[in-house]
């Protein structure tokens, strides 16, 4: 591509965080008014619990594989032709969600929920794609920047859902906002589309002249030509070595797999149950309340992100940062685990902090570690890696709090925060004695 208009790469940046709002708006709406679904359906809270837990762990399941899938069809056609597909393929689950909702159909919920997780997790490797391809130099302030949308809009669910509920004393309007919320990422992705689409072809005009160019030369010399064909043999022998994806990918990226498994288990599904946590814990009776200090983490993370975004971009330590950002979960999980008064407010503002500083770090990794033709199958390893803690974790939780309340799931996620924190340190580790290039600033690795 040529060098892009950088006020064309800036609306392509604001389209993509809108693209992602759908996607996070919707996915915690189950969470956001808990209790509210609880009584709707007229469950025990055992039997909830479950039911809540299974409706992120369907969401999450197909995602085990298919982000791989994906990656690769992202790779071999077009992220600008397949974010309109995804998109509109989430769209389409929350209006399936919103009817069986309606009509307390449990099973047409799950299967709603399968379909957004296969589109919303396929969305965001896209996403990542694109954004990385217009901000090659500054990619940690621009996934920053998305993962603010992104936290925002989980946010902004978490304090008008339960609002919309309490106003309505029904789920359809809370699921209906989430419909429309959907239908714009769908609008941004077609406008992305566009927009690649004209650059593009401006690109291939320029690529036209440059080959004009080169065909005249080349008729001058027949010798030449031959010599070029010869040399066009030895690039595709070239490309067929480097085809095998797994031989060539750095070191570091396995253990950074890891962290992420870790560290999405400790913060992401707590964030599912903690609106009934803090309720029984901290606000009882008060559903808004808690469900507002619910929201701190994310609201953290929206304006955490983008400016750690920008220091690592601008000094390094990736690679520090990951185990450092796991250390700050552990000491949020042990320190809550072991208080029953006060507020809950300045745990959650460090939890914010840690979670700002961990997906700034990780997701940023994947161009200084994989080559660019290869990046999209790399985000896709690392979102169903994401995703098998997204999977797990919320059946793990149940059982332990079956058995031994909220007490012994704290545990497990102190447990989860301590091997996060040790594979970060791998990763550090690794990248070290590889090349250190997550220890560089970005503009470095290009």
């Amino acid at each position: 591509m040529t060098q892009k208009p950088r006020s064309t790469r800036w609306i392509i940046l604001v389209l993509a965080c809108v693209l992602l709002c759908g996607n996070y708006y919707c996915y915690d709406i189950p969470a956001s008014i808990s209790t509210s679904l609880q009584h709707y359906f007229k469950f025990t809270e055992v039997k909830w619990n479950y039911i809540l837990n299974l409706l992120y762990s369907v969401y999450s399941i197909p995602n085990l594989v298919l982000p791989i899938c994906s990656g690769l069809l992202i790779d071999s056609i077009s992220p600008n032709r397949t974010i309109i597909m995804f998109s509109s393929m989430l769209m389409i689950a929350q209006v399936v969600f919103t009817m069986a909702t309606h009509y307390k159909n449990i099973p047409l919920m799950l299967v709603a929920r399968a379909l957004f997780g296969i589109g919303g997790e396929a969305l965001e490797v896209a996403q990542a794609v694109i954004v990385t391809t217009w901000f090659p130099n500054n990619a940690g302030l621009a996934l920053g920047l998305t993962l603010t949308a992104a936290r925002l809009s989980t946010a902004a669910n978490d304090n008008i859902s339960p609002s919309i509920y309490t106003h309505t004393k029904t789920p359809d309007a809370v699921n209906l906002v989430g419909v429309i919320v959907a239908a714009i990422s769908v609008m941004a992705a077609i406008t992305i589309a566009y927009m690649t689409k004209v650059n593009l072809q401006v690109d291939s005009l320029v690529q036209a002249d440059v080959e004009q160019q080169s065909l005249l030369t080349e008729s001058m010399d027949e010798d030449n030509a031959s010599q070029a064909s010869e040399n066009c043999d030895v690039a595709s022998s070239s490309r067929q070595a480097t085809s095998s994806w797994f031989s060539g990918v750095h070191p570091a990226f396995w253990p950074l797999c890891l962290a992420c498994i870790f560290c999405y288990a400790t913060v992401n599904p707590y964030m599912h149950i903690l609106q009934g946590y803090l309720e029984n814990k901290y606000y009882p009776g008060d559903p808004v309340f808690a469900a507002r200090v619910m929201s701190i983490p994310d609201l953290m993370s929206a304006v955490g992100s983008p400016l750690v975004g920008l220091l690592l971009d601008r000094y390094g330590f990736r690679s520090l940062s990951l185990p450092f950002s796991s250390l700050l979960i552990l000491c949020v999980h042990v320190i809550v685990m072991n208080t029953s008064t006060g507020t809950p407010i300045p745990y959650m503002i460090l939890l914010g902090l840690a979670y700002s500083i961990f997906a700034a770090a990780l997701w940023p990794c994947v161009p200084a570690l994989i080559d660019r033709q290869y990046r999209a199958t790399a985000y896709g390893i690392l979102t169903v890696a994401m995703n098998i803690a997204l999977t797990i974790t919320p059946v793990l939780i149940g059982v332990l709090m079956h058995h031994g309340g909220y007490w012994l799931m704290e545990l497990g996620f102190i447990v989860g925060s301590i091997a996060a924190a040790l594979a970060g340190l791998a990763v550090f580790l690794m990248d070290y004695k590889n090349g250190k290039r997550l220890l560089r600033p970005a503009v470095h690795n290009e």
